[in-house]
């Protein structure tokens, strides 16, 4: 039984406490197990808990039961107590070698009670206890990191944490994905953690993006007018262009979908951008000297960049899909937009 107990621990989460000889802690300890993997945990919690408490125990097998009644509190939803129970954990020197599990177990129930703080400093725990992270769990750190500081608006930090992360996915995937293998990582994980900080980090792009305000300067200068406004423009398309390539970086590990659309929608501000600002009201000074049409030509000359950063966009799409050999909404409205986008 103990080496069919290992292998189905190992994919439940679970942990062996490894019991040398038969104890009422080793059988508790087993009813636990037996009742977890048959999803009964308020069941598992209960025999765990009282495998923790009892003194013929070794520490080891202790804290272990601690361990175990916490992962079964988590999967029961009761994430606040599942948090407390991982906290004794690491007060307690004796249960030093679950310290690094906890601390990240703690981070993933914070991440079901949308408590982006606690995630944080759950994570920022789990790296620092004991044992230096493997590639794989660094990549993750970073990406949960970064994902976030994407729920609490930092996006300045999730572009710090979330560029490097994507980076490793882009230049070492198949090493990523050996170490991820090694470490028991469950297969499939790498790449969704790195849709997750591609998604994130594109749009956070975009939220940079947005924050940069495109205004008229005071004042009675044409050349100083366009040359304002040239700059703003450059400076926002710079930050919308980095999330047209993240979001075309989603279609080299299958999510299509996000990315087209992603690429899509980009394409649209674009255009969007460029038809409120060709209507934005003429500056009174530029009325009293009838200048009006030699205005908007300037201006229409000056915006002209947005509409070809559009069609690179819808482009991209287009292109995508006769690379990939796929259609779906967003390539069909893009080639759409394509033909209507100068007219």
């Amino acid at each position: 039984m103990a080496n069919d107990a290992s292998y189905y621990m190992k994919e439940a989460g679970l942990k062996e406490s490894g019991p040398q000889k038969p104890s009422s802690a080793s059988k508790k300890f087993y009813q636990g197990f037996d009742n977890f993997v048959s999803g009964k945990f308020n069941s598992s919690y209960d025999s765990f808990i009282t495998a923790s408490h009892d003194k013929k125990a070794s520490k080891e097998e202790q804290g272990v039961a601690l361990y175990n009644a916490a992962l079964s509190l988590e999967r029961s939803g009761k994430f606040e107590k599942a948090i407390k129970t991982y906290k004794d954990i690491t007060k307690e020197k004796a249960y030093a070698s679950l310290f690094k599990d906890s601390y990240y177990r703690m981070g993933a129930c914070c991440h079901q009670q949308k408590n982006w703080t606690c995630v944080i400093e759950s994570l920022n725990n789990w790296k620092n206890s004991q044992t230096e992270l493997s590639l794989v769990e660094e990549f993750e750190f970073r990406v949960r990191k970064g994902t976030a500081y994407f729920e609490l608006q930092s996006y300045r930090d999730v572009v710090d944490y979330l560029e490097s992360a994507t980076k490793v996915l882009k230049d070492k995937k198949d090493f990523l994905t050996l170490n991820a293998k090694n470490m028991g990582y469950a297969e499939g994980k790498v790449n969704t953690l790195g849709l997750w900080a591609l998604e994130d980090l594109a749009s956070s792009y975009i939220k940079i993006g947005n924050n940069i305000k495109i205004s008229y300067p005071s004042g009675n200068n044409q050349d100083s007018i366009f040359d304002h406004l040239n700059e703003q423009v450059n400076l926002k398309a710079y930050y919308y262009l980095k999330a047209q390539d993240t979001y075309l970086e989603m279609l080299n590990h299958g999510d299509r979908d996000s990315a087209t659309k992603g690429v899509y929608l980009l394409g649209d501000l674009y255009r969007n951008i460029y038809k409120d600002l060709l209507n934005t009201e003429i500056p009174p000074d530029i009325k009293n000297k009838k200048l009006e049409k030699e205005y908007i030509k300037e201006l229409k000359e000056t915006l002209k960049p947005l509409l070809k950063k559009s069609e690179t966009a819808f482009t991209k799409n287009k292109d995508a899909e006769e690379e990939y050999k796929f259609s779906n909404e967003w390539t069909d409205k893009s080639k759409s937009s394509l033909k209507m986008l100068w007219n």
